[in-house]
């Protein structure tokens, strides 16, 4: 009988441990991510990726020359815009 005590608290042991584990292992959210940054104007393109540690999922080309970039995950999108040297110009959009 004690034997299945035994095996009880492997068992608890095994799930207390996988449950450490996955919270440990759990990534900040990208609004997270990019909430650390209090302004964006003036940041260039490669520093935001180097911190975002993400490629933005939409690029597009505004008539000015500029570009628009999103990134955009479980229901949170960030656009930013930037100039032709990739200098940033601000947040155009953002949703949550």
């Amino acid at each position: 009988m004690l034997y299945l005590g035994w095996i009880a608290a492997a068992f608890m042991g095994g799930i207390l441990l996988t449950l450490w584990l996955i919270s440990r292992n759990k990534k900040p959210t990208l609004r997270q991510r990019f909430s650390v940054i209090d302004h964006y104007q003036g940041l260039r393109y490669d520093d935001i990726l180097h911190r975002m540690k993400v490629l933005p999922h939409k690029t597009q080309r505004t008539p000015q020359g500029g570009t628009l970039r999103t990134w955009s995950e479980a229901g949170y999108s960030i656009t930013l815009g930037f100039d032709q040297e990739n200098i940033c110009t601000g947040v155009a959009e953002e949703r949550y």
